[in-house]
């Protein structure tokens, strides 16, 4: 370990990036000075599990518990607001209910995608304002509060059919 102090992570964005793909991100997540795993999970159409077949989240879940290693969604980002196919309302619904299905898969948590304080009031953004309904959710998670509706039990994580992203 580089710094027993500090978790060192390896900037992979999970994906399929250039030399990041297939196989090439388990082996980067291997390596000794690589603590936590990471995902950057964009997904228009509220999939908890999106991407491909060889790249996907669910591939990259199994491959941080095949090398031992946590996996973090680094980013959880999904546009919301006027314009949008999604409200912010629904929005907020679908991070409580992936969240929780990604927390049973095994992510170790999540990071939301973009927090600004001073969110565009009009538009189709993955801005995240002060007052957007997903921090009720954040708040819920934090003191354990349990959800509003159940998430359906979750079983492994299921190949995703390949997302538009």
């Amino acid at each position: 370990r580089l710094d027993p102090d500090r978790l060192l992570f390896a900037g992979i964005a999970g994906g399929g990036q250039c030399g990041a793909a297939g196989d090439d991100y388990r082996a980067l997540s291997a390596l000794p000075a690589v603590d936590v795993a990471e995902y950057h999970h964009y997904a228009s159409d509220g999939a908890t599990f999106p991407g491909s077949p060889y790249d996907g989240l669910a591939v990259r879940l199994r491959q941080a518990t095949q090398v031992g290693k946590p996996l973090f969604i680094g980013e959880l980002g999904m546009d919301a607001g006027s314009g949008c196919a999604v409200s912010r309302e629904a929005r907020a619904g679908i991070v409580e209910r992936n969240t929780a299905r990604l927390r049973e898969a095994g992510a170790t948590g999540v990071l939301l995608w973009s927090a600004v304080p001073d969110r565009r009031v009009s538009g189709c953004t993955m801005d995240i304002g002060p007052d957007d309904p997903v921090w009720a959710v954040v708040a819920a998670a934090a003191t354990h509060t349990p959800p509003s509706s159940p998430a359906p039990p979750a079983s492994a994580p299921q190949e995703p059919a390949p997302s538009t992203r």
